[in-house]
């Protein structure tokens, strides 16, 4: 798991834990599975980022992280699909379907 492998520092097994929950939970929302993806080495960056502000729950830390990747132009979540932010434009669900012009 990429996360484990970026807390090389001394952590508590609390917070270890706790991170890999969110982690966990972030590559649920964004649909990944296979976590040799590199998109799961910018997951666990992005959830160690927000750990650090003292959230208390795994979920929130999560949806934080996921939110953050879309808003720094990384990547966006389509219908379970990670896509590049190429434009700078964000689309989330079915909405991106809707406003997509496809040729």
């Amino acid at each position: 798991m990429p996360i484990n492998r970026l807390l090389k520092d001394k952590r508590a097994p609390e917070e270890v834990e706790f991170l890999n929950k969110a982690f966990n939970h972030a590559l649920s929302l964004l649909g990944v599975v296979d976590r040799n993806d590199p998109l799961c080495d910018m997951v666990a960056r992005k959830v160690i980022e927000v750990g650090a502000l003292g959230i208390s729950e795994p979920r929130e830390v999560a949806e934080m992280a996921v939110a953050g990747l879309a808003s720094y132009g990384k990547a966006a979540s389509v219908g379970g699909l990670i896509i590049p932010n190429v434009t700078g434009w964000h689309f989330s669900g079915m909405q991106a379907a809707r406003d997509c012009v496809c040729f």
